[in-house]
């Protein structure tokens, strides 16, 4: 299985393309097929494509979504509390983000709110965890990571009334220490940004770092 990750879709020149993303799909679709979120369940064995979405960007909801549902493809998206219903800002020229508008950060990217998050569980999608703020978890104590991994997880299973079984490190950064922390929360697994294939030896050696392909706006390296 080879796990593919993406961010925002938009043709704001910053974010994938609608074009590339739609070409994007029609790649899998004719080389490999597509695997629903269950497929973390069986370890590894499943053959094909899951596509997973980081941060739940609003415009997933607005642009990716129905190009999801034209290709028949159920997703899974990382949800971070503290984004929820918030506005960042990029910058085309810089390539990256403040939490304010000003010195060339003039393009806003919404965040999704508790209706677009609930109703994509409600069409068939899964959510899983993106930590509670999306700080870099290797800068934290490990005091630090039980907030940002577990409490904030029991709290936010409540208030959107599922369960949270799979994790994705901020930014990809991690450490095994963290691995212990991640089990007692009761995630089955955890995603990284390095690459490679998800497969039974990944499964049964790195549970709580598997690889994923990133989706590129230039280049698109994760089809390979």
């Amino acid at each position: 299985m080879k796990i593919y990750t993406l961010h925002s879709v938009a043709d704001n020149g910053m974010s994938l393309s609608l074009r590339h993303f739609r070409r994007f799909l029609a790649h899998i679709r004719r080389t490999c097929g597509f695997v629903d979120p269950t497929a973390l369940d069986r370890g590894g064995d499943a053959g094909g494509a899951l596509i997973t979405f980081d941060d739940c960007f609003a415009d997933n909801f607005c642009n990716a979504l129905p190009l999801l549902d034209e290709f028949e493809v159920k997703a899974l998206f990382f949800f971070t509390p503290a984004y929820l219903g918030t506005v960042r800002w990029g910058s085309r020229t810089k390539g990256n983000w403040s939490d304010k508008p000003g010195g060339g950060y003039d393009l806003p990217f919404g965040f999704m709110g508790m209706a677009e998050l609930q109703s994509l569980v409600a069409q068939g999608h899964q959510l899983g965890f993106h930590s509670r703020t999306h700080r870099n978890l290797t800068d934290c104590e490990p005091a630090e990571w039980v907030d940002e991994v577990e409490t904030a997880k029991t709290e936010w299973q409540v208030r959107l009334g599922l369960r949270f079984d799979v994790f994705a490190y901020p930014r990809g950064r991690y450490s095994p220490e963290m691995f212990p922390v991640l089990e007692k929360a009761g995630y089955r697994c955890a995603l990284s940004t390095r690459q490679g294939v998800a497969d039974a030896q990944a499964f049964a050696a790195q549970r709580f770092c598997l690889p994923r392909y990133p989706v590129q706006r230039r280049g698109l390296f994760g089809w390979l």
